[in-house]
């Protein structure tokens, strides 16, 4: 029982320690997936003037795609963050 217990007060401060730069390199990693969300938009819309011409299934896909990828990133360190008690 006692090993139990010094178990899960190891593992508490281990989430201690791993949280800040887990929270902090989500939060870098939003901003650039915002910051290159922007880019792209920014790109097609001045697309004649930069000669950047991409369809428009292939940007709705890339924004879709890099935002699932963000979002399941948030799911992953939200569960180890804070893990299922038994």
């Amino acid at each position: 029982m006692d090993v139990d217990r010094e178990h899960r007060v190891n593992e508490r401060e281990l989430l201690k320690k791993l949280r800040e730069p887990m929270v902090r390199s989500f939060w870098m990693l939003s901003v650039w997936w915002l910051i290159g969300c922007f880019v792209l938009l920014i790109l097609k819309g001045f697309g004649q003037f930069t000669h950047f011409n991409v369809a428009d299934s292939v940007l709705i896909a890339a924004i879709t795609t890099t935002t699932a990828n963000v979002l399941a990133m948030l799911v992953v360190v939200v569960k180890f963050i804070f893990p299922d008690r038994k």
